[in-house]
């Protein structure tokens, strides 16, 4: 720092505070280097605010703390407990929750309102998942369809060469690979399925 070990500028802490968010996006592993940097054009340059944050405003510059899923001063305790008690009242399992009004709900109540894109809060809520975090809602509302064994090859095909391996399948819903795969997979099967039953035969594939 310019200023040596005297205590930093507020401009220079903020810049601080955005480089620390910053490397957060850049090292999420549910998001592409490039893709998570589009917002970040110019302000590693000048700038005093984190873009795309609705709890920045124009007159509310950042502050040092780090924020949660719910913006900046929220502990991530705290966010966590809001994201999960509205994943209890959606009352789907996380692999049946995607692309059904259930999670249309959820996403409205706590994305919408944080400027998290819906990849964003489903990669919260794998994690939470893996922490074990998130509470046991019992057998899925929904079956995935029947496929044969030839479609079956063709999904996964399709899953690891979009994301690497069947262990990443996680990071497809709520993504243009994802929207593509559908596309493919109904194309060449003959089949219509909606997003979501392509989803519930991915979450099953690896298990």
């Amino acid at each position: 720092m310019p200023q040596g070990h005297t205590e930093p500028s507020l401009v220079l802490a903020r810049r601080l505070a955005i480089y620390e968010r910053c490397a957060a996006d850049f090292l999420d592993p549910a998001r592409e280097p490039a893709e998570a940097m589009e917002a970040w054009d110019g302000l590693l340059e000048e700038g005093d605010r984190v873009p795309g944050r609705v709890s920045d405003t124009a007159d509310a510059p950042l502050t040092g703390e780090q924020g949660g899923l719910f913006g900046a001063g929220a502990s991530p305790d705290g966010a966590d407990r809001v994201l999960v008690a509205a994943y209890e009242r959606a009352g789907r399992t996380l692999d049946d929750l995607p692309y059904t009004p259930e999670w249309a709900t959820l996403y409205a109540e706590v994305g919408e309102a944080t400027g998290k894109r819906e990849r964003e809060v489903f990669h919260t809520l794998h994690n939470l998942r893996k922490a074990g975090k998130l509470p046991r809602l019992g057998r899925a509302a929904s079956s995935p369809p029947r496929i044969d064994a030839e479609e079956e090859a063709q999904l996964r095909e399709r899953v690891v060469g979009q994301v690497g391996s069947l262990g990443q399948r996680d990071r497809l819903p709520f993504t243009p690979e994802f929207d593509r795969l559908v596309l493919e997979f109904n194309s060449a099967t003959g089949r219509e399925l909606a997003p979501h039953d392509v989803w519930r035969l991915i979450a099953k594939l690896a298990k």
